[in-house]
């Protein structure tokens, strides 16, 4: 996180490693021995939890969201294949075929998720926590000039 409260350079380092991971394991993805749920299965316990690690204190802007949603639909891309039309010829899945193989459990809802269940952690959390002291301070100072960065 930078000191503007970007983190942009983390969403970018974290897919980043998620991208190595996935190529790291691409002869797994390529293999025709194992099925699709198989590879779904790989993707969801070694691929995203590389690639959301620490998206707790993340506040996401569009551009980051759709970077993230890019990535896991190469990922799923690979993993379910591509579809053979009526023609004989094959074509890659699209978006909307891939929503609806995911059963809707895209990376940026779970990402959601995740930093709504830290909330909960912070708020039960004891007075004298790092954690709590910092969602819980109010600035003395006024705010400066112009409209809040938009997210």
């Amino acid at each position: 996180m930078s000191s503007r409260n970007k983190v942009g350079d983390e969403v970018n380092a974290r897919i980043m490693a998620g991208s190595r991971c996935f190529y790291s394991l691409s002869k797994l993805f390529r293999s025709k021995y194992l099925r699709a749920k198989s590879k779904l299965s790989i993707y969801k316990t070694i691929i995203r939890p590389v690639t959301i690690y620490g998206c707790e204190a993340w506040s996401l802007t569009a551009l980051e969201t759709q970077k993230l949603a890019v990535f896991e639909r190469k990922v799923l891309r690979k993993v379910f294949g591509p579809v053979k039309d009526a023609d004989g010829d094959y074509r890659k899945r699209m978006n909307h075929e891939l929503e609806a193989l995911m059963n809707r459990e895209k990376i940026v809802q779970i990402i959601k998720s995740q930093r709504l269940r830290w909330a909960g952690h912070v708020e039960r959390m004891g007075k004298n926590r790092a954690p709590k002291i910092m969602t819980d301070w109010k600035p003395q100072q006024r705010r400066p000039r112009g409209r809040p960065r938009k997210r």
